[in-house]
């Protein structure tokens, strides 16, 4: 069983500060913060991605990913006109895993109103995915008050970049 888990943060870049510190701890499940990313919002509420320095090669990127976790969180904002196709195929590429994020491996609805309420302008967050541990969750705990997590199930072909 794997979790999706939110730490948040009331600092624009404290997400950004605590992810290299997760990363170093020595825990059975420590392996699985390889990949995680820390989310900064943007005053406009715009997302900034800042994905891990530890990327196993081997495993591809996971951007995409995560940007279809946040999408189905926060989905993102209609493309203008005047943006140009690579930039409006993206959003709607990203739209589509978002909205298959909510159907098949994110039904908590409670969880997605709570993810959306941390990331919020001015704050941080760091998103991963873990095998569901009492010991992951007791660490994480400690460094921040809001930890949210659900199980879920991910299909090969929700995490294969597109």
């Amino acid at each position: 069983m794997q979790e999706l888990v939110i730490i948040g943060f009331a600092e624009k870049h404290r997400a950004i500060e605590v992810l290299p510190q997760l990363q170093r701890l020595k825990f059975d499940w420590s392996a699985d913060l390889r990949n995680a990313v820390a989310v900064e919002v943007e005053k406009d509420g715009r997302l900034r991605l800042h994905h891990s320095q530890l990327l196993d090669p081997a495993v591809g990127s996971t951007m995409h990913q995560w940007k279809a976790i946040l999408s189905a969180i926060i989905p993102l904002p209609h493309m203008p006109q005047s943006s140009n196709a690579e930039t409006i195929a993206e959003a709607r590429t990203i739209n589509a895993e978002g909205n298959s994020w909510l159907r098949i491996a994110l039904p908590d609805h409670d969880f997605i109103r709570n993810a959306a309420a941390v990331l919020r302008p001015g704050n941080s967050a760091i998103l991963a995915i873990i095998r569901a541990s009492q010991s992951a969750r007791a660490v994480l705990s400690g460094y921040s008050y809001i930890v949210l997590r659900t199980s879920i199930e991910l299909q090969k072909d929700l995490i294969e970049p597109i």
